[in-house]
């Protein structure tokens, strides 16, 4: 390939690829909060923002709030919640309504007493959520709908909806509709009867709810939770509901467990991870799912068993331009330059990006992600918060690019070979215009492009620490 291909190449991954721009790493933002085990951060469409954390020597139910224009955080503690006296943490999560009002939601012993709780601005107070079936412990996740719908997901294990900006919420026994539509689901691959604990929901733009569970994998619904199905789109035999399909392709996603976090693609391809990955050799214990065309797939570009725990990653955040962002949990057995911050834009290939951060990067500070817009924020056990402006222009970073590929043929209307050791590899297809078209597995040292429509394409491919990029063009004969 000529070098003035070469630059053609790196010029259309520099929209393309996650990576960094303008001064190339987080800006201290704040200072002095309160120390302690995972952070928890919401932030309102009004752009203030609110900080909690879970584990706490300090007084409990105090939440702390500033806004993210201003230039330097400055935060400022709310009244105190009116915490029960059987609770077992402090601030498990933190949501915002559609009224930039926050919710909390708490463990608790005591299933009579309260375990989410809402902040009323007209009196500058917090008062106790109605909920008409209260949990054995309480608020583990919480996410909102595009509707202004919001969610919490329980221990054990029920999910509840709020129409009402989270005045009052109602149970949803999603386990029993998911048992009466499709009977083969449980007892679940993992043996259990039901779907256990709620570890993670999220919503995507078209307002589809997943959630993340102890022992079922991925389930989700389209229409604000009368109905849910599981994400493993093949997960019973067509021909009786009842049993099984052990070969779906789909089997990583009702497979997994202790799911601890979701997340999207701008384009709404489903990310997630969970422990029991590791079955499928999936040693990074990170999945990419494309729902449209029921395909799922391992990720590139985290350390192998960088995540030991599915909750070890317990949130995954998108801005508005498509930058995506995890923490990696830690792992004693994994270099420390492993651990910490990755960035995604199209939710296959990861990037580590802690880039400026001096705190300490371990996984007492995971899950402690926000975004506003553009700017992500990142908050730090040792009472800091980091954020990072993510510029639509971006560039390749820290990874070298690989050019000498051999493909054969050269147009190709259905196959193409590789002479390259790419096997078993995944490869991210881009048209034209640098949208993403397609993402494969080499296997037999080819992929079909029987699908994509004739023209010129470009493709990336994650291997030996390496970027290997080339480009072909697709004519049908």
């Amino acid at each position: 390939m000529k070098s003035s291909s070469i630059l053609l190449l790196i010029t259309i991954f520099s929209f393309i690829e996650a990576s960094f721009a303008q001064q190339n790493k987080w800006q201290l933002w704040a200072t002095g909060l309160p120390q302690g085990t995972f952070p928890k951060l919401a932030i309102a469409k009004n752009h203030d923002i609110y900080y909690g954390l879970v584990g706490t020597s300090s007084p409990k139910g105090i939440i702390y709030k500033s806004n993210t224009l201003l230039s330097n955080g400055h935060f400022e503690e709310m009244p105190i919640i009116p915490i029960p006296k059987s609770i077992t943490n402090n601030i498990q999560e933190i949501i915002c309504n559609d009224n930039n009002e926050p919710i909390v939601g708490i463990f608790r012993s005591d299933i009579s007493e309260p375990f989410i709780f809402k902040y009323n601005s007209s009196n500058n107070s917090w008062l106790p959520v109605n909920v008409d079936h209260p949990p054995v412990l309480g608020a583990f996740c919480m996410a909102k709908s595009p509707n202004g719908n919001i969610w919490v997901g329980a221990k054990w294990s029920y999910i509840y909806k709020s129409t009402d900006q989270g005045n009052s919420f109602k149970r949803i026994d999603e386990t029993a509709i998911v048992k009466n539509n499709y009977p083969c689901y449980y007892p679940s691959w993992g043996g259990v009867p039901s779907d256990g604990a709620i570890y993670s929901l999220n919503v995507d733009q078209k307002g589809r709810l997943y959630a993340g569970t102890e022992g079922a994998g991925i389930i989700y619904s389209d229409d604000d939770g009368t109905s849910f199905h599981p994400a493993d789109y093949f997960a019973c035999q067509s021909s009786n509901a009842t049993l099984k399909d052990s070969l779906s392709p789909m089997k990583a996603l009702s497979y997994t467990g202790n799911l601890g976090a979701l997340g999207f693609t701008k384009n709404d391809d489903l990310i997630f991870n969970g422990t029991n990955l590791w079955a499928f050799n999936w040693k990074q214990s990170l999945g990419f799912a494309d729902m449209d065309q029921h395909k799922v797939y391992e990720v590139n570009g985290l350390a192998p068993y960088l995540i030991s725990a599915g909750l070890q990653v317990t949130k995954i955040v998108t801005t508005d331009n498509g930058h995506i962002y995890l923490h990696s949990g830690s792992n004693s057995s994994t270099p420390k330059d492993s651990v910490g911050i990755y960035t995604s834009l199209d939710g296959i290939n990861w990037h580590i990006f802690n880039d400026g951060i001096s705190s300490v990067i371990n996984g007492q500070s995971q899950g402690a992600l926000a975004v506003d817009g553009n700017t992500v924020f990142f908050a730090t056990h040792d009472g800091k918060i980091w954020k990072y402006e993510s510029s639509t222009t971006t560039s390749i970073h820290h990874q070298t690019i690989e050019n000498n590929i051999k493909i054969f043929p050269n147009p190709a209307s259905t196959k193409l070979y590789f002479d390259n050791p790419f096997e078993h590899k995944l490869i991210s297809i881009y048209n034209s215009n640098a949208s993403l078209a397609q993402i494969s597995t080499i296997s037999n040292q080819q992929i079909d492009i029987s699908t994509l429509s004739n023209g010129l394409f470009y493709f990336k491919i994650n291997f030996e620490n390496k970027i290997w990029v080339g480009k072909f063009i697709k004519q049908n004969l």
